[in-house]
């Protein structure tokens, strides 16, 4: 009998949500809004995806480069190595994200450098804000902290790179089946 109670309650509690939704959505245009018609300046645009980043360190630095990073829900991030750093020279970068207001993110992300023996000699850090500009778009800035192998002591590099990023889209192969 719980059960039966449980379900039901659950059910109504959905059904009521639904409603509530399409009644808030009915009442500020005239018709139910659909993710992809929704007005860019929306506060639900999300982060979440993969982004291809085309990042321009300051002038007297190394060149654009092309840049991958994966925003997870929960606030996971992961990148690519850093290609501005040599070849081979850096991990995979690993941290976190969060929002910080409408269409407004930060991050951190460290990740490991080698040396010629393969060895750690040390990371870079790097703290970065966003801001959406677009369903699939952003623009930001990063900086960079050199730091340790156990990430202390860094060292921040007092010049900003820009950040240009456009989320990556699903694509089918055009190979046949």
């Amino acid at each position: 009998m719980k059960r039966n109670t449980r379900k039901r309650v659950i059910t109504i509690s959905l059904a009521l949500l639904l409603a509530c939704g399409l009644i808030g959505s009915l009442g500020q245009g005239g018709g139910v809004v659909q993710a992809n018609d929704r007005d860019d300046q929306s506060s639900s645009r999300q982060i979440e995806g993969a982004w291809s980043i085309i990042v321009t360190p300051p002038g007297g630095g190394p060149p654009a480069y092309l840049a991958i990073a994966s925003f997870a829900d929960g606030g996971v991030l992961v990148t690519s190595p850093d290609p501005s750093v040599g070849p081979s020279a850096t991990s995979t970068g690993q941290g976190s994200w969060e929002r910080t207001g409408a269409n407004r993110f930060v991050s951190t992300h460290v990740a490991f450098m080698y040396g010629p023996g393969g060895s750690i000699t040390g990371a870079i850090k790097i703290n970065s804000n966003y801001r959406l500009t677009g369903r699939n778009s952003f623009e930001g800035r990063g900086q960079l902290q050199i730091c340790d192998a156990s990430v202390n002591n860094c060292f921040t590099i007092p010049v900003c790179s820009t950040l240009q990023g456009t989320r990556m889209k699903a694509e089918p192969p055009s190979c046949p089946q």
